[in-house]
């Protein structure tokens, strides 16, 4: 009987260790409608920056006028920078889960980058600034649901940040779009 309650506590431990361990990273939200949403957010949101980063550097080499292709180059090197700086940020909240991207996320969706590729010269500036805007106002659309769903302080430091990052961005860029419309 000792062998059988001592083989049980020992499973029963092995069991229940991912889960403190979930617990303490802050993975584990029973309040969340997502499932290990901070995991989730960042994972996905580094797949976001990682798409956007493409999207960028067709631009800056696509782009006819001047302005947007310096516009483009210098949103894919703060973009470079918040990725690099989201897998510090994975490897602080839960280094061990695993990859956990969800497209399905607010504010998020695989871009398709075919029709800005096939855009001809002059249609290109305004098709990229659209695609631009849109994929940072998901970016916030992410960011906002963080805050909402996660009970972690760095993960809404960081989705705080990535609001105002990302409305500054968007101002900067549709100011752009109406020099070039204008």
């Amino acid at each position: 009987m000792k062998k059988l309650i001592s083989s049980f506590a020992i499973l029963l431990t092995l069991l229940l260790t991912p889960l403190a361990a979930q617990a303490s990273w802050g993975i584990w939200n029973k309040s969340s409608k997502y499932e290990n949403f901070d995991v989730q957010f960042v994972d996905t949101m580094i797949e976001h920056n990682r798409q956007g980063i493409e999207m960028f550097k067709i631009a800056a080499v696509k782009a006819k006028n001047v302005s947007v292709r310096t516009k483009a180059q210098e949103l894919r090197r703060k973009m470079e920078d918040g990725t690099t700086k989201l897998e510090s940020l994975r490897d602080e909240v839960a280094s061990n889960a695993n990859k956990s991207v969800n497209m399905d996320l607010p504010g998020m969706k695989n871009l398709d980058l075919s029709e800005l590729v096939k855009a001809s010269k002059d249609d290109f500036d305004k098709e990229f600034l659209d695609m631009a805007i849109d994929h940072l106002q998901g970016a916030v659309k992410l960011a906002e649901t963080a805050l909402e769903e996660s009970n972690n302080p760095k993960i809404k430091e960081k989705a705080r940040l990535i609001i105002s990052n990302k409305n500054e961005e968007i101002e900067q860029v549709k100011k752009l779009e109406n020099g070039i419309n204008g």
